[in-house]
């Protein structure tokens, strides 16, 4: 069990110049802080289209953003939290620095930096989640 401070972690920069991040993983999950920074003169931040087998929650901490899940746009303000199903095209865009926590399941033998599978993993992965979603049906809890 480790205690974080994001206080006391540096931000590194990954996916292109304008994206900054703190970052822990557990055994399962990811957390990142992510600035997303506007570049002097066109104060907008963008992050391309994409996607990735993952399930992904943004909680938007920080100034305005735009975000497109499949064909849908959505506006969100501070404290919002958007749930981006797996498998699913995605980009953002802000007017200013944005800043936002990302929260993702981590998918053994997937490297979500490079977007590449280890060989044999993502057939692996396919048998895994259909196991995984049967147990969902059969053992739903309702909160």
């Amino acid at each position: 069990m480790t205690l974080y401070k994001w206080d006391e972690m540096e931000y590194s920069k990954f996916s292109s110049k304008r994206l900054k991040r703190k970052m822990i993983a557990g055994d399962h999950m990811v957390v990142q802080l992510i600035l997303n920074q506007a570049e002097s003169g066109d104060m907008q931040c963008t992050y391309p289209a994409h996607s990735h087998p993952e399930e992904q929650i943004l909680i938007n901490l920080k100034r305005e953003k735009r975000i497109r899940v499949g064909n849908d746009w959505f506006n969100m303000e501070p404290g919002d939290v958007l749930v981006i199903p797996a498998n699913t095209e995605h980009e953002g865009v802000s007017q200013s620095d944005n800043l936002y926590l990302d929260i993702t399941n981590r998918i053994p033998g997937y490297n979500w930096h490079e977007r590449t599978w280890v060989p044999g993993a993502q057939e692996d992965w396919k048998r895994v989640k259909s196991i995984l979603e049967e147990l969902d049906r059969k053992y739903t809890i309702q909160y």
